[in-house]
């Protein structure tokens, strides 16, 4: 992972529950995958507006400028 799309995305954010290969952890499932189970508006909704499932499990809606949302998307998309 870049330490650029790190710092200016709020990947870190990701990485404190998803773990810092985005693997997963004990608090949050893997991210390896999403960007193709999701399509990118469906991971712009999820992350503006997290599930209810993913908020009783900590989850905070990402609030980043709409460039770094799209990198951050594009990010998870290239994740596998």
């Amino acid at each position: 992972m870049g330490q650029n799309l790190q710092k200016g995305c709020g990947l870190e954010r990701c990485t404190e529950c998803h773990g810092a290969d985005l693997s997963g952890t004990s608090s949050a499932p893997t991210l390896v995958g999403v960007g193709q189970k999701y399509d990118t508006g469906t991971l712009r909704s999820i992350l503006r507006q997290p599930t209810d499932a993913m908020s009783d499990g900590g989850m905070q809606p990402v609030d980043i400028k709409e460039g770094d949302l799209t990198a951050l998307i594009a990010f998870l998309e290239s994740v596998k």
